[in-house]
Parts: structure tokens; sequence; C-alpha cells
């Protein structure tokens, strides 16, 4: 009776375990789509990059200090023009 209760006890545990597995499985392929798709989008700004750059700069500036919006802002256009 013992011997019956212990195999039912690692079938079960069995199964659990495949069933992280499978989990494990699905949020590796999540990750890997996520991880795709992150660079579909990277490629996409760097293609858009030449527009974009000085705005993102000036925002980058005001969040951080007011008086250096002028000189990253003359950075971002320096480095438009560069690329």
């Amino acid at each position: 009776m013992m011997m019956m209760l212990v195999l039912v006890v690692v079938m079960m545990m069995m199964m659990v375990l495949l069933l992280l597995l499978m989990m494990m499985m699905v949020m590796m392929m999540m990750m890997m789509m996520m991880m795709m798709m992150m660079m579909m989008m990277m490629m996409m700004m760097m293609m858009m990059i030449t527009v974009d750059f000085r705005y993102i700069y000036i925002y980058i500036a005001e969040f951080q200090h007011i008086r250096r919006i002028r000189t990253v802002g003359t950075g971002a256009t320096t480095s438009a023009h560069e690329t």
C-alpha cells in the first residue's frame, strides 16, 4: 500500500516538473520575442535618428538641469550634422 502511495506522489512530482519545464520554455520563447521586437524598434529609431536626436537631447537636458540645455543642444545639432 505504501509503495503505491509513493509511486503516485512521484508521478505527481514528475508531472509538476514537466509543467514547470514547459512554462520555462514558454517564458524563454516570450523573452526571445521581446528581445527581437526591441531590436527591431532600435533599428527603426536608428533609421529616423537624424531628426529626433535634437528633441531627445533637449528633453534629457530639461530633466537634468536647465543650464545644460544650450550645451547639450549644440552637441545634438553637431552630432546630427555629422551623421
